[in-house]
């Protein structure tokens, strides 16, 4: 499928799946399970408080689709997503956002491997983004990617750094688990 096809694809109204394109194969996903999605709320209010209070950008929810590639027909839709205000169109954007994020944040799933989420990871990198966090909810663990850098797992004693993306932001990773 093609990103096109994929921006314009009508789904019926009991569908309540969530889809990925990867190099045009439509990439199916159930509904997230309760501790996923309270972490993933967690993380994204706090990003999203962060971003705001220091006007830095906007943050976007996981229904959010993100253009990584027109050309190989990629289109992802980070569980919480942050782009810098200087890339924000003017004005209301129809469609998918053009561009990767500036922060993409996934959230594991217990039937993601971890080179399925490597593999994103390094997508959203090839792409552009400048830092992904693979947060994992079993294991109370992030995984922090950066361009030119080695993955770093932090776990519940570390503190999550938003480095230039967003100035300022530290958060103990324990307290994305613990709210």
């Amino acid at each position: 499928m093609t990103v096109a096809e994929f921006e314009q694809w009508q789904l019926p109204l009991d569908d309540a799946c969530r889809y990925d394109i990867w190099d045009g194969e439509v990439i199916e996903m159930a509904p997230a399970g309760a501790n996923h999605g309270r972490v993933a709320m967690s993380l994204g209010s706090l990003v999203h408080v962060h971003a705001q209070r220091h006007r830095l950008g906007h943050t976007y929810a996981a229904e959010t689709g993100f253009v990584l590639d027109e050309v190989r027909q990629r289109v992802l839709g980070p569980d919480v997503a942050f782009v810098t205000r200087s890339r924000v169109p003017a004005g209301s954007q129809g469609g998918f956002f053009r561009g990767a994020p500036d922060l993409a944040v996934e959230v594991r799933l217990p039937s993601n491997s971890a080179r399925e989420m490597a593999t994103k990871a390094h997508g959203y990198l090839a792409a552009g983004t400048r830092l992904v966090w693979i947060v994992d909810p079993d294991s109370r663990t992030v995984t922090v990617y950066r361009p030119d850098r080695s993955p770093v797992e932090l776990a519940s004693e570390g503190y999550l750094d938003g480095y230039d993306v967003l100035p300022g932001f530290r958060v103990a990773v324990a307290a994305i688990f613990d709210v």
